[in-house]
C-alpha cells in the first residue's frame, strides 16, 4: 500500500476520481478566478466566489456574509491562514488546489478565494519548504554547541540529516511537491530556499570563510541535499536507514572535493602574491 501510494504521487496531480465531489470543477475553474484577483478588486473576487460557488458553502447566505467581509481583512493574515490550513489536507489532496479549497472552506470563505495565490500549489509547497527551514535553523540555533564537538562532516551530515527527517509527515506525496517545484514559474524561488538553507546550516556550523570557498562549500551541501531527499522518496527500508547511510558517503565525497578546491585556491593565492627575489 505505502509503494503504491507514492507511485500515485509521482503523478503531478491526482485523478479527477480522488477528490471529493465538486472540488474537481473548484480546481478547474481556479486558474480563472486568479485572473480576476491580479486583475480585480477583493469585493471583485468575493463576489465571483459567492455567485458561482455558493453551493459549495455552508450556505449561499453565509458565503455572501463572507466575502463581504473579506475585503476588510489583511491579504497577507488570509494568505497565511490558507496556506496554513491546506497543509492539513495535503495527506488527502496532495499538493494541489483541491487542498486549497479544502482549507478555504474550513476558514468558511469562498473557495475563489485561492485567486490571492497566483501560483496556487506552488506557493503551498514553498510555505512548507520555508516553515522547515525556519525550524530548522531555529533547532540548528540551539544545538550550535553540541554540533561543533563533533568532526566536520559529522556536523553537516546531522545538520542535513535535521532538514530531512521534517519530509517524513509528508513523504508519501512529496514527489508531487518536487514535480510543482520544478516547474518554469516556481523553480527560481525553489533555488532561493534551497540555498537559504544550505548558508544557514553553514551559519549554525561555524563557517566563517569569505574567500571563494564560500561558494563551493555551498554549492556542495546543496547537491547533497538535493539528491538525497530524491534518494529518501525511494527509500522503503526500516527508519530510512539507507537514506543516513548514504547521506553521510554523499557528505564525506562532497567536503573531500571542498578540501582538494580549497587547497588549490590557496596555493594559487600563495604563488601570486609571493615577490620576486
Amino acid at each position: 500500500m505505502l509503494i503504491y501510494r507514492r507511485s500515485v504521487a509521482l503523478k503531478a496531480t491526482f485523478p479527477v476520481k480522488y477528490f471529493p465531489k465538486g472540488l474537481a470543477s473548484m480546481n478547474r475553474v481556479a486558474v480563472l478566478v486568479r485572473g480576476c484577483a491580479a486583475a480585480s478588486s477583493w469585493s471583485c473576487l468575493g463576489t465571483l466566489g459567492c455567485h458561482n460557488f455558493s453551493e459549495c458553502g455552508p450556505s449561499a447566505s453565509s458565503s455572501r456574509s463572507c466575502c463581504s467581509s473579506l475585503s476588510a481583512q489583511s491579504a497577507k493574515s488570509v494568505r497565511e491562514s490558507l496556506l496554513d490550513g491546506a497543509l492539513k489536507h495535503v495527506a488527502e489532496h496532495g499538493w494541489t488546489d483541491a487542498a486549497l479549497i479544502a482549507a478555504a472552506r474550513d476558514l468558511r470563505l469562498s473557495p475563489a478565494v485561492i485567486g490571492i495565490l497566483p501560483r496556487g500549489e506552488g506557493e503551498l509547497v514553498e510555505h512548507f519548504v520555508e516553515l522547515c527551514n525556519t525550524k530548522c535553523a531555529k533547532d540548528l540555533g540551539d544545538r550550535q554547541h553540541e554540533l561543533l564537538t563533533f568532526k566536520l562532516n559529522e556536523r553537516v551530515a546531522k545538520a542535513l540529516r535535521t532538514r530531512l527527517e521534517m519530509l517524513r509527515p509528508v513523504i508519501d506525496t512529496w514527489p508531487q511537491a518536487l514535480a510543482v517545484a520544478a516547474r518554469p514559474s516556481n523553480a527560481p524561488h525553489s533555488v532561493k530556499l534551497l540555498f537559504s538553507l544550505v548558508d544557514d546550516i553553514w551559519a549554525a556550523l561555524g563557517d566563517r570563510s569569505t574567500d571563494v570557498t564560500w561558494y563551493s562549500k555551498r554549492a556542495v551541501i546543496a547537491g547533497v541535499y538535493a539528491s538525497i531527499s530524491l534518494y529518501m522518496i525511494t527509500d522503503y527500508s526500516p527508519g530510512f536507514r539507507d537514506t543516513w547511510e548514504a547521506l553521510q558517503r554523499r557528505v564525506d565525497e562532497g567536503l573531500a572535493l571542498d578540501a582538494s578546491l580549497e587547497q588549490v585556491v590557496h596555493t594559487d593565492t600563495s604563488t601570486s602574491t609571493a615577490t620576486p627575489p
